[in-house]
């Protein structure tokens, strides 16, 4: 049925964007006689609005489908009881740069004192968008892979206390993504600006 849908709109399209390019070359020949170079610029912009109209359809559409089968799967996955849902509320933070293009890493102190380590390209859209860390949020997994669905932020930005360059010492510490470990996060933070030589 969704094939369906989009060839559809495919098709529409492709049939306005003809539609425009007739009128468009009519224009042109209209004005060929009297003012040939007005005629030429006409087709020349129309073209490149019609272009850039038909990209901006095209990239919400696929935006839209998107982020509808993003809500289908997580649905489902939640039917299926494969969705954990962890929730964390966070009292302060630090991040080391990624090393290679494993995402940024950071390490979330937690209300109850222990420090939750999270790391991942999940993360890109989380670091970029500046919001993250917030003082409540939640990391909905796949229950049996691990791996990550989503990050959903709640309530305020928590300051960051450092943001770092990547360290060598993540491997020797073996923290693995969505580990939650009794640690003092003042000493972890002391250890890893250390090691940064900061």
């Amino acid at each position: 049925m969704l094939k369906y849908w989009v060839m559809r709109a495919n098709k529409a399209c492709v049939a306005a964007l003809f539609a425009i390019l007739s009128v468009l070359a009519a224009v042109n020949l209209a004005l060929k006689n009297s003012r040939p170079d007005l005629g030429e610029k006409i087709l020349v912009v129309g073209v490149c609005l019609t272009l850039f109209a038909l990209g901006l359809i095209s990239w919400a559409g696929a935006r839209r489908s998107g982020h509808d089968a993003c809500a289908r799967e997580r649905e489902r996955l939640r039917g299926q009881g494969l969705l954990r849902r962890d929730e964390y509320r966070v009292t302060r933070a630090f991040r080391l740069a990624e090393r290679l293009v494993e995402g940024p890493h950071y390490f979330l102190e937690l209300a109850d004192g222990r420090v939750l380590y999270l790391c991942g390209q999940y993360l890109y859209e989380e670091d970029a968008s500046a919001i993250f860390p917030t003082g409540t949020f939640a990391v909905e997994r796949h229950a049996v892979l691990g791996s990550v669905f989503d990050v959903l932020c709640e309530g305020a930005r928590v300051p960051l206390a450092a943001d770092l360059p990547a360290s060598d010492r993540l491997e020797a510490d073996g923290w693995q993504d969505g580990e939650v470990r009794a640690v003092s996060f003042d000493a972890l933070l002391a250890e890893y600006k250390n090691a940064a030589g900061s």
